[in-house]
């Protein structure tokens, strides 16, 4: 068995491989960690993990993460997202449940806005800084 950890956003994103087993994925944040289902293979993973998707039309929050996780540079920015944009991808941003549904991972991060009164406007990364919480990733299915 062989174990990766990769940083993501403040994160660390345990990948676990197993033979010829599907990959397992494990998330472990500061509230804990999380056991996501069976990837299909190793390299949708890292496909995904390369090509990460945010999806917001606020530039202080695109810069807010880039200052944290420099990686993120590169990937691409759209103000908003239909099924051919997110299916499969790692987006970050917020996202209907049947979009958030065709993800590999939906990263959000939570903004506390009633603290700050700034909601309907537009914030610079040093305000965001100061309203977000740490970051939310989950994997979602339907029924």
């Amino acid at each position: 068995m062989l174990t990766y950890c990769v940083p993501f956003l403040g994160l660390s994103l345990f990948i676990e491989e197993r033979n010829a087993a599907p990959i397992t994925l494990r998330v472990a944040g500061r509230d804990g960690s999380l056991d996501l289902p069976p990837c299909v293979n190793a390299r949708a993973l890292v496909e995904a993990l390369s090509r990460p998707l945010i999806v917001t039309r606020h530039k202080g929050l695109v810069e807010y993460l880039i200052e944290r996780n420099p990686d993120l540079a590169s990937a691409e920015v759209i103000p908003h997202a239909g099924a051919a944009e997110v299916t499969g991808r790692i987006v970050i941003g917020v996202l209907p449940p049947h979009l958030a549904r065709l993800t590999m991972l939906h990263v959000e991060i939570p903004l506390n806005f009633t603290t700050s009164g700034a909601r309907g406007s537009e914030l610079t990364a040093a305000q965001v800084a100061e309203i977000a919480g740490p970051p939310r990733i989950y994997r979602v299915s339907g029924i």
